[in-house]
């Protein structure tokens, strides 16, 4: 966006001005917090939904739901090509809703378990571990621990996955 003021250009300096402005917002809020008082956590959030102890069981009620529709679709064989369109559509709905059944719990109980170690760490900021590059807290074998598995058991999966890296 360019403005004409007398004949001349002022981009640069609304760039500059509205760079400057941006700045301030984003420290003004962060220059009286310590950063050892609300320190930014990480946490490998893949590793811990795939290796929650209850994903097992979801994984193989969903193979198990998948393999009875996937004979209900032999079933449709028979039909016109638009009734077999609108059964086989309703067919995957119905295991996409099924799949979020199994596996929203366990993402709502791993949330709540992020949260409490949060709170335990006087964090304010989860990030993703792999979106950061140095820095943070990592908080995954707490979660791990949290949902269920003992100290050796999170720490061997947290090994186990700096390997595959």
């Amino acid at each position: 966006m360019m403005f004409l003021i007398g004949g001349k250009i002022l981009k640069r300096k609304i760039i500059l001005t509205s760079g400057l402005a941006v700045m301030l917002f984003a420290f003004a809020g962060c220059a009286n917090q310590p950063v050892a008082e609300n320190p930014v956590v990480t946490v490998d959030y893949q590793l811990v939904i795939e290796k929650h102890p209850a994903m097992k069981s979801a994984q193989d009620n969903i193979k198990a739901e998948y393999e009875k529709i996937r004979n209900d679709v032999k079933d449709t064989e028979g039909l016109e090509p638009q009734e077999k369109q609108k059964k086989i559509m309703e067919l995957q709905k119905h295991l996409d809703e099924f799949g979020k059944a199994q596996t929203e719990p366990i993402k709502e109980s791993v949330d709540t378990s992020i949260d409490s170690v949060m709170k335990e760490k006087g964090a304010k900021v989860v990030v993703v571990k792999q979106a950061v590059l140095r820095g943070g807290v990592d908080i995954t074998k707490d979660v791990l621990i949290k949902e269920g598995l003992s100290a050796e058991e999170a720490q061997k999966l947290i090994d186990e996955s700096k390997k595959e890296e």
